[in-house]
């Protein structure tokens, strides 16, 4: 399935443990322990499939991969940062995170990532990357955009 077709948002509700590549691993256990009756939070997951579509469609992708290869990592990480914060949320993205948050109500609500390669057997990828908690509905763009370019900070990068 591509990007275009792919499911961009998710109901961690409808989250289960064979859904780590769509949703990470945080994702994919948070929807395991709403099965398990545990009292998770209302919440949703942007897919893997939406940060492809941010990349692609925000058309980044090439110039993201050019500025990785400069040896300097942190001159690296901040022009790539930069990059992705620079750009606009595709309208469909914002359009599934609006619809979302309807449905959710106004928040406040926490913005993290989850990874599909945290917790692997030979490595571990917790705490890599950027959190933002009571982040406005109105703030919540921003947020994702932010914690997107966390994947590419210097330590994220040398890790």
């Amino acid at each position: 399935m591509d990007a275009g077709s792919a499911a961009l948002v998710r109901r961690i509700a409808e989250l289960g443990r064979d859904d780590v590549e769509l949703a990470g691993g945080k994702g994919a256990n948070l929807g395991e322990l709403v099965r398990g009756g545990f009292p998770v939070p209302p919440g949703f997951v942007l897919t893997t499939a939406a940060h492809r579509a941010f990349v692609t469609e925000s058309g980044i992708g090439d110039r993201l991969l050019a500025l990785a290869a400069d040896p300097d990592i942190e001159a690296a990480s901040a022009r790539i940062r930069g990059l992705i914060e620079s750009v606009a949320l595709p309208e469909r993205i914002a359009e599934e995170i609006a619809a979302a948050v309807a449905e959710l109500g106004p928040g406040p609500f926490a913005v993290r990532s989850s990874a599909t390669a945290e917790d692997l057997a030979d490595a571990s990828f917790a705490g890599q990357q950027d959190t933002y908690l009571n982040v406005r509905a109105d703030d919540l763009s921003t947020a994702v955009q932010r914690c997107w370019a966390s994947l590419w900070t210097a330590r994220a990068m040398a890790y």
